[in-house]
């Protein structure tokens, strides 16, 4: 019975080589790719919030966005 059993998890086995989820692995690891090409895009997307830039007048910034970069250059006395 044992026996059985073994040979018949072994053509199982053989049959979904290669395979993962359904899927070939190459397929996988072209997903798992894009996605970590799409979370780097996101990523660099937030690099420069927090970057001062001078083209950018007091005036147009909202009250709360004005308080905001004043604490941030007194805290970094910048």
């Amino acid at each position: 019975m044992l026996n059985t059993v073994i040979l018949a998890s072994a053509t199982v086995a053989k049959e979904s080589e290669g395979y993962d989820l359904g899927i070939p692995h190459w397929l996988v690891a072209v997903i798992f790719f894009c996605a970590f090409v799409l979370l780097a895009i996101v990523t660099m997307s937030f690099s420069g919030r927090g970057i001062q830039r001078d083209s950018v007048s007091p005036s147009s910034l909202s009250p709360e966005e004005v308080e905001a970069m004043t604490e941030y250059s007194q805290k970094h006395r910048r």
